[in-house]
């Protein structure tokens, strides 16, 4: 399976991670941010138009909150409005790397266990570099084994032809503002 994103979609989440994990912020200030995709599926590919930034955590963890669970439904809703729908999600590992552990597995288990072909993606601001964009794109080896489940990466690639889907609304703008600052300046 190829997975196509949109360069919107990869702004947004690093845009994200770093926001909560940069030169600014000792390490002990990092946090991990959480957010959604949000796109099209067919046979052998994902297309991903957006991102959606959700929350942000502590240094090792995400727990959602009431308000995060409301605004996933309203989520649901706008891009259902789009034709569209969340085809994955991402978080950060700041500092970490790229892997899934066992609370991301269990996590990846309720989008993949639904969508089989549902994706979690994987972002580490500190692996940005020339050859890098700091992103892996992962999948379950088997949702039907639940935790004991293997993953595997995902080829994936920026798509420039997908800039022209846009995906975004009111819910979801009010959601990079409230993650990322009102100052943000993404052209919609």
């Amino acid at each position: 399976m190829t997975i196509r994103i949109s360069p919107r979609a990869v702004n947004t989440v690093l845009l994200h991670a770093q926001t909560y994990t940069n030169a600014k912020l000792s390490q002990e200030e990092w946090k991990i941010v959480y957010g959604y995709l949000c796109g099209t599926v067919s046979d052998k590919e994902v297309l991903v138009y957006g991102a959606i930034p959700l929350t942000h955590g502590t240094h090792d963890y995400v727990d959602l909150s009431e308000e995060d669970y409301v605004n996933s439904a309203r989520v649901n809703s706008e891009t259902a409005e789009k034709d569209c729908f969340i085809v994955g999600w991402y978080h950060s590992h700041p500092g970490r790397g790229f892997f899934l552990h066992e609370d991301d597995i269990m996590q990846h288990l309720r989008y993949q266990g639904v969508n089989r072909t549902a994706v979690a993606l994987v972002v580490d601001p500190q692996q940005v570099n020339l050859g890098s964009h700091g992103i892996e794109i992962f999948r379950l080896d088997d949702p039907d084994l639940g935790a004991l489940s293997g993953y595997h990466t995902e080829k994936w690639m920026i798509d420039q032809k997908l800039a022209e889907f846009k995906v975004e609304g009111p819910v979801m703008r009010e959601l990079l503002e409230k993650e990322l600052g009102t100052n943000l300046k993404l052209e919609f």
